[in-house]
């Protein structure tokens, strides 16, 4: 299975990711049994599993998932109005909305690969989940570098990372995250 992940995947790093993923589905062949999924607002099946490469290139073409505020919204630039005690303000609020924000990405993430566990454990047999990404957090604050004038944030995630954990082993579900893939332009293979 492979997993098309839009909800954690940079806009700019989106178009880079889809390529490499076509071209990885070009090279499906007919004793290969491949699902396509894909996650935005939500988790999709673009396509069950087939052994097509045209059938799954095909809908991962019609993926055309909206940009996530989720996505956008964790990401900003420092302020600097010149005032030291408002740019502290401003850079403390925009810390927050970012937070609550990767909480959401991450909740939704973790109730996917949940999501995703469950309708592949009825499948006897080791299955493979490809994670195409480009990063996925699993805590706020602990490694995340904080903008001047921000309050330390310690929210842990780890009671829904567990959760997914044990319901993708359970299901004999192995994870290979492609991320490094995106960034370093490298062929996904």
């Amino acid at each position: 299975m492979v997993l098309f992940d839009r909800l954690n995947t940079r806009f700019e790093d989106s178009a880079f990711a889809k390529a490499r993923l076509e071209k990885f589905l070009s090279g499906v062949r007919p004793d290969d049994r491949i699902a396509l999924y894909g996650l935005s607002s939500g988790l999709v099946i673009l396509h069950d599993f087939s052994d097509s490469a045209v059938a799954l290139t095909r809908a991962l073409d019609d993926f055309r998932p909206i940009e996530s505020r989720e996505t956008t919204v964790t990401t900003f630039k420092e302020a600097h109005t010149g005032d030291p005690a408002m740019d502290a303000m401003i850079n403390d609020t925009n810390q927050r909305v970012s937070d609550l924000y990767m909480g959401r990405r991450i909740a939704s993430t973790a109730a996917a690969m949940v999501t995703t566990a469950n309708r592949l454990a009825g499948i006897p047999g080791r299955k493979n989940l490809v994670w195409v990404s480009t990063a996925f957090p699993i805590s706020i604050g602990y490694f995340q570098k904080r903008l001047p004038g921000t309050r330390p944030e310690r929210n842990s995630f780890d009671s829904e990372v567990e959760k997914a954990a044990r319901a993708l082993s359970n299901a004999n579900v192995a994870i290979y995250p492609v991320e490094r893939v995106i960034r370093l332009g490298a062929v996904l293979a």
